[in-house]
């Protein structure tokens, strides 16, 4: 009898981690859905410039919602056919009711098979834990909760935030005033959204070429904290082919010491928030502590 268990991790597509990279790192995800033009689309089935096409033709923000109870039933089922268990990393709650359709989903299922994980952040800090799982569950575990215990240690040590050009998909969607709308578009302001205990808020801003913008965005970022991890950061774009993004991203990373640097594309899920033109960036910090 083995003394490990074969545990599957499992997430959301918020996440925003791209298909080939949830296939080489073995990650399955259910997709949120998305609501524009009198249609239920699913996460990473369409390019995010048709929501942004939509919204500056109707002014109206895509509306997202987290998936069913039912279908985290059914992810989970498929994921069991190949594993002894799994470990889902949800989206934080206080965001979105995924984590809480997740938890009624997994109590379906025997004790020891699965369980979830309130991530207490949004897009590439999910993947973060989720990676992070892997990593954890590769190096041997003995038990479900072991490997839950261990990911959750590292909820407190990630640096996840995102770098907004136009503030007008935030404040459509309420996550934003206008006065704080019209003070960015005044200025010219970019600002960055960060996620502390599983709430955004608004951080540093930034003023002037996006290039210049987003150097000093991740150079403030990975500075702010003086025991950064340096193996691997991921960065991801809201807008396809954001090429001298990319670019500017993976230099400015390599030049600061970082081993891996993934660059993705962020899904649906998080980019009808944000806009075009937003910039993921995440990384742990504080692992020796």
């Amino acid at each position: 009898m083995k003394d490990y268990l074969d545990i599957a991790v499992t997430g959301e597509s918020p996440m925003d981690l791209s298909p080939e990279i949830l296939k080489e790192e073995g990650i399955k995800t259910i997709p949120f859905h998305i609501a524009f033009d009198e249609k239920d689309h699913l996460d990473g089935t369409f390019k995010n410039e048709e929501m942004f096409e939509y919204f500056d033709r109707t002014g109206k923000v895509p509306q997202s919602g987290a998936p069913s109870i039912e279908e985290y039933k059914n992810l989970f089922s498929s994921s069991l056919e190949g594993h002894d268990a799994v470990l889902h990393v949800s989206m934080s709650g206080s965001l979105s009711s995924g984590y809480q359709n997740a938890v009624m989903a997994a109590r379906e299922f025997p004790e020891g098979k699965v369980e979830v994980i309130d991530t207490r952040t949004i897009s590439l800090g999910i993947a973060l834990v989720a990676l992070k799982a892997k990593e954890i569950i590769h190096n041997g575990v003995k038990s479900l909760l072991e490997a839950k215990e261990k990911a959750m240690g590292i909820l407190g040590k990630i640096k996840a935030s995102l770098l907004i050009d136009r503030l007008e998909y935030m404040y459509r969607g309420g996550r934003c005033s206008k006065l704080v709308l019209l003070g960015a578009n005044l200025l010219r302001l970019k600002p960055v959204i960060e996620v502390n205990d599983g709430k955004l808020g608004v951080g540093s801003k930034y003023r002037g070429k996006r290039s210049k913008c987003l150097r000093n965005y991740i150079e403030r970022e990975v500075n702010d904290v003086p025991d950064a991890d340096k193996s691997i950061a991921v960065v991801g774009f809201t807008s396809t082919g954001d090429e001298e993004g990319q670019t500017i991203a993976r230099e400015t990373l390599t030049g600061l010491g970082f081993k891996r640097v993934l660059i993705t594309q962020c899904n649906a899920t998080n980019s009808v928030h944000g806009g075009p033109l937003v910039v993921g960036f995440g990384f742990l910090y504080g692992l020796g502590a």
